[in-house]
């Protein structure tokens, strides 16, 4: 007599799988189990950090025994942010905006880290929903690193603004003026867009 199963595997979604070896198992998609047969009403009950990363088939005969070897670690935080950078040119001063949209997932991130040139000094403003402090950590070769601390680690979206002013020289009609502007680094992440808008 023969028996035929389906065996999935589900994990956290901060948690990496690698399952092999395996024997009498055929690897099988995950997807048609969400939505039919007995397997969906278990699926159904997973968590919303929980996922269903693999899934198996087997048709074992008498003395027949499937088995199958989960190794699982923890994914590394993986942080995704979109810089929009707003800078307004008004007469005699440039103000500038910038705001971080930040994605942050499998592990929770307690920090968002900044690298600011040392000259802005305490020009600088920082503010967000659930920012607890903000400090200066270290400085070197002119560049300050600025720590960002949440009130509680953040998983999932979150938003950081920081806006800095400063007075323009004096323009002479007809004649250029170079304004530079200092580069704002976010650290330790996987994906960085930056857009930049300038008004006048």
């Amino acid at each position: 007599r023969q028996v035929r199963g389906t065996l999935a595997v589900a994990v956290p979604r901060s948690w990496a799988l690698n399952a092999t070896p395996r024997t009498g198992l055929t690897g099988s998609e995950a997807e048609p189990l969400r939505r039919a047969g007995a397997m969906a009403t278990l699926i159904r009950e997973l968590d919303d950090d929980e996922d269903l990363p693999l899934a198996y088939t087997f048709l074992a005969g008498p003395g027949d025994h499937p088995t199958l070897v989960v190794a699982a670690a923890p994914r590394p935080r993986e942080l995704a942010l979109r810089q929009d950078d707003s800078i307004t040119v008004a007469e005699g001063s440039i103000r500038r905006v910038l705001t971080w949209h930040g994605e942050v997932r499998y592990s929770p991130l307690p920090a968002l880290r900044l690298q600011i040139p040392s000259d802005l000094g305490t020009r600088l403003t920082f503010s967000g929903t659930g920012l607890a402090d903000q400090t200066a950590i270290s400085s070197a070769a002119g560049l300050t690193t600025w720590e960002l601390r949440f009130q509680a680690p953040v998983l999932g979206a979150f938003t950081v603004s920081a806006e800095v002013s400063d007075t323009l020289p004096a323009l002479q009609p007809g004649q250029p003026t170079t304004v530079p502007l200092p580069v704002f680094t976010p650290l330790d992440t996987t994906r960085l867009e930056v857009v930049l808008a300038i008004a006048r």
